[in-house]
């Protein structure tokens, strides 16, 4: 089973609505964007938008394009940081984004490899809802709102909602500890990467 197939059915048994995103694909159509690590501008793009209350979602070649823009935009702020992979490094990078995003840092906290921390990490942003969560994986970004209901964004496959906390919590138990999850995004499998996670908490 491919990554984008264990996305789909996960999503389809548990989220209620989505929509399909690839990035790669519609990097290849938009020009003068840089592709590198864009996934983390969209990921603040998703809880920009979502803060101002527009609806993340493609719609049409012009409407894309604005958003990878604003995302290309969000990239290059979390250049000017580099890719810290500590703590004190990735709370400043944030520090930094929130003066240009209308966000600013709640919570952030180091999460192991282990698949294992996956319901720890779900349960603690939890804690801290509302909310506009970013999981900084070693290799990668994800976003998640947590609020009246839940909605997740994976850059390379889409956005999925979820009625209640209990069914995103099975979401993430099932997506984010699949073995291809694991490996594509470079937290490790059969043994856990010694990189660190990061859940950064934004409101």
């Amino acid at each position: 089973m491919s990554l984008k197939n264990v996305y789909k059915t996960a999503s389809g048994a548990f989220g209620v609505d989505g929509y399909s995103f690839k990035q790669k694909n519609l990097l290849k159509r938009l020009d003068k964007l840089d592709n590198k690590g864009i996934c983390q501008g969209l990921c603040l793009c998703h809880a920009g938008m979502a803060k101002q209350g527009i609806k993340f979602k493609g719609g049409g070649e012009t409407g894309m394009h604005s958003l990878f823009e604003y995302a290309n935009h969000a990239q290059q702020h979390f250049e000017t940081m580099g890719n810290p992979d500590d703590l004190n490094g990735v709370t400043a990078m944030y520090n930094h984004l929130s003066r240009n995003f209308h966000l600013r840092i709640k919570t952030i906290r180091e999460f192991s490899c282990a698949p294992g921390e996956v319901a720890n990490m779900t349960q603690w942003a939890w804690g801290r809802a509302p909310g506009y969560f970013q999981i900084l994986l070693p290799n990668h970004v994800v976003s998640f709102h947590l609020g009246d209901g839940v909605n997740y964004f994976d850059p390379n496959y889409g956005m999925s909602e979820f009625n209640t906390f209990n069914l995103f919590e099975n979401f993430m138990g099932f997506y984010h500890t699949h073995p291809d999850f694991l490996t594509a995004y470079g937290l490790g499998h059969p043994m856990p990467s010694p990189r660190p996670v990061f859940v950064v908490g934004l409101e």
